[in-house]
């Protein structure tokens, strides 16, 4: 997976779960200082990656730091996939 599919999926998936139009969710953006993302809502955006990439989150969802932004994720996501797909 590519790190722009990666960080458009993020963005779409904040943007369903915030309620926000995507525009307004730069890659830059902090999930608790910008977009106002609290522990249940980041507890939500984990499920819903989860889904949305097929992966389990569990062990890094405790790492995120409270100021992880949306490159910060793509990142993740980006080599999680990679990752899996080398051991396929």
């Amino acid at each position: 997976m590519k790190y722009d599919d990666a960080e458009r999926k993020v963005k779409a998936v904040l943007a369903d779960l915030l309620s926000l139009p995507p525009k307004d969710i730069k890659s830059t953006s902090s999930l608790s200082d910008d977009l106002g993302v609290d522990s249940f809502c980041k507890l939500e955006l984990c499920f819903a990656l989860e889904k949305t990439f097929n992966i389990d989150l569990a062990e890094h969802s405790r790492a995120f730091p409270q100021n992880v932004t949306v490159k910060d994720l793509a990142d993740l996501l980006t080599a999680m996939k990679a990752d899996r797909s080398a051991k396929e």
